[in-house]
């Protein structure tokens, strides 16, 4: 009984840690966006300037920081972080519409999340689920499963997960997405 009790915390104290060391990581690339003249940097800044903002509430920042990270991104088609970028900048535009309560537009942009060729990350990780986890409360249930269906051209290891997801979502149940939620 003991040892079940200290192995629940010690993964408690892992999944703090993993957390910690996620925001303290997504601080340092949010702060390399600040540092003028070091442009890559700044085009590494915005994908979490634009999640800090989406967090704070400032939608219109938020918004602005997205399209500005759209734009940016086009600069570096053959880095390693095209992808993500891009995948994450419509993420943060959908989660934008929806709340302003443009569903429809929210719809369109987790479609454009998923039109990505792959990265290191989305082949092995996946994508972020979180967009579609909020479409899934609005029983918005076809767009999710098409989006699902997109993201088996990048993600190379997430079969299984896909057909998981896609079978609860089938019967009417919300997949618990995991870290998917939070990549």
């Amino acid at each position: 009984m003991a040892l079940m009790l200290e192995n629940s915390m010690l993964k408690k104290l892992k999944k703090k840690s993993f957390i910690l060391l996620f925001k303290i990581h997504q601080r340092f690339y949010a702060l390399l966006g600040l540092i003028p003249r070091f442009k890559y940097g700044q085009y590494l800044g915005l994908e979490y300037r634009a999640k800090f903002a989406l967090n704070s509430g400032n939608l219109y920042k938020a918004d602005n920081l997205a399209n500005k990270l759209l734009a940016v991104a086009e600069n570096y088609k053959e880095d390693w972080n095209y992808s993500n970028a891009i995948h994450k900048a419509h993420l943060i535009k959908g989660k934008v519409s929806l709340m302003q309560g443009d569903i429809s537009k929210a719809e369109k942009e987790l479609l454009a999340a998923s039109d990505v060729v792959g990265s290191p990350q989305l082949s092995s990780f996946g994508p972020n689920m979180s967009l579609a986890n909020d479409l899934l409360k609005n029983n918005r249930c076809d767009i999710v499963l098409a989006y699902l269906e997109r993201c088996r051209t990048f993600w190379e290891m997430g079969g299984e997960y896909i057909d998981y997801w896609s079978y609860q979502i089938k019967k009417g149940e919300t997949p618990d997405f995991g870290g998917n939620l939070h990549y």
